[in-house]
């Protein structure tokens, strides 16, 4: 060791003086803060300045010792200077140096190296997203030389670790690159399987006492009657409509009511009616119904009665299903149609009814 004495001298013409506050080396738990640590990296580097080496190493020694009584977060800025100058020391004796390097930058990322070595002051460490991902220990703030932990870090050369709970502190030196036990959070207590007693499984799930439904309905519709014919106008006995729909839906415990308005092309001839005595004719049909009824699981019944314009007017009874819980379904519709002169013709719809629930209440 004597001989690295003279390398070490031959770095003071590099380095600043500084005064050397007394300091008592003692290794039980005594308070050590700022001032104590200060005064310890203050003797290293007289150490460092008098190439006094074993004097380095045993303030090393002694640091370390200490860390764990450490009541405070360590000061970053001397716990840098002190890490930077014993990779000046490693260098001088011949032993790795760089990780030391590291350490000192990532406890303070503004350290100046004004001074040391050429090799020490111009090394630049790799950088990366960090081994270790910070833990999460319930009810403590944690503290990597000095600074809060950030989400990633690395543990490269000698580090101090701390862990604050209020006014409490636990501190650990840490150099072989591991977390310490102390930071590793304890996996959570194991739970004894809970007891599950399933409940009574209803018969059937209630619909709400409430609900608004859109109604749009589009399909066919039958009738069978007299033909009519008079100059160019023509209706055909079988007459096929194309009824498409659009209305609310009341749904109110098992009972339904229904509005319905819609339009209805004649797919095969026209509508014949009598306006002052003059035959008059339209492809396309209208009207307005109302229905309603009751329903039972995913079926309805019910009644219907409505106006065909522009010469009918129908009752019919109702009954459908729904196919699909967007409320898709399927309705047909039976009765007959009564005209303007007390025909009565037999009438029959077949419907793609989609009734989405808008608004309910239980």
């Amino acid at each position: 060791m004597k001989g690295v004495a003279h390398p070490l001298r031959a770095l003071l013409p590099l380095m600043f003086a500084l005064s050397t506050p007394a300091w008592a080396q003692d290794a039980s738990c005594e308070p050590f803060g700022v001032t104590e640590f200060e005064g310890v990296v203050s003797d290293a580097h007289d150490a460092l300045l008098s190439g006094d080496v074993d004097r380095h190493h045993a303030l090393l020694s002694t640091l370390r010792g200490r860390v764990r009584c450490l009541g405070t977060a360590v000061p970053g800025t001397e716990w840098a200077r002190f890490l930077y100058e014993l990779a000046m020391v490693r260098y001088a004796d011949g032993q790795p140096w760089q990780d030391v390097v590291t350490a000192a930058l990532s406890a303070d990322l503004s350290f100046a190296r004004t001074y040391g070595p050429p090799d020490v002051r111009n090394y630049a460490p790799s950088t990366g997203a960090g081994a270790f991902e910070r833990p999460l220990i319930e009810g403590a703030t944690l503290w990597l030389d000095g600074r809060p932990v950030p989400d990633r870090f690395d543990l490269v050369g000698p580090h101090i670790l701390q862990i604050q709970r209020g006014a409490v502190w636990s501190s650990t030196w840490v150099d072989d690159g591991n977390l310490p036990p102390s930071w590793i959070p304890a996996p959570p207590p194991v739970q004894p399987p809970a007891v599950v007693i399933d409940p009574p499984t209803p018969a059937a799930v209630a619909d709400p006492s409430l609900a608004l439904r859109l109604v749009v309905g589009a399909g066919l519709s039958l009738a069978q009657g007299a033909s009519i014919s008079g100059g160019e106008t023509f209706e055909p006995a079988t007459r096929l409509w194309l009824p498409i729909e659009l209305g609310v839906q009341l749904d109110a415990g098992h009972g339904w009511f229904r509005a319905l308005g819609d339009v209805m092309p004649l797919l095969d001839g026209q509508h014949v009616y009598m306006v002052d005595g003059q035959l008059r004719s339209s492809k396309v049909g209208g009207g307005a119904s109302v229905s309603g009824g009751g329903r039972f699981g995913i079926g309805h019944v019910g009644a219907l009665v409505g106006a065909r314009l522009p010469s009918r007017v129908v009752a019919q009874v109702v009954g459908g299903v729904q196919v699909h819980r967007s409320g898709l379904g399927l309705e047909l519709r039976a009765g007959v149609d009564v005209t303007t002169v007390a025909a009565v013709e037999p009438a029959f719809d077949l419907l793609l009814v989609f009734a989405p629930r808008v608004w309910s209440k239980p």
